[in-house]
């Protein structure tokens, strides 16, 4: 059976148990994904770290 925008439904408890926990998986990874973004722009904006200027060299940046 599909619901709105043609998205399956779970059939059964079972199913509903497993599409719920495929969601807090992928919100989870998304999750950590933008902390190690986040704290990777961080650690490209300190000008005393050594990796900051070989990865802000890499992509054409300066550390400010």
């Amino acid at each position: 059976m599909r619901g709105f925008g043609g998205r399956l439904l779970p059939r059964d408890r079972s199913e509903l148990v497993e599409h719920k926990l495929v969601v807090r998986l992928h919100q989870r990874r998304q999750l950590v994904l933008k902390r190690l973004h986040v704290a990777r722009i961080q650690r490209i904006q300190r000008a005393d770290d050594p990796l900051a200027h070989r990865i802000a060299a890499h992509e054409g940046q300066q550390p400010v």
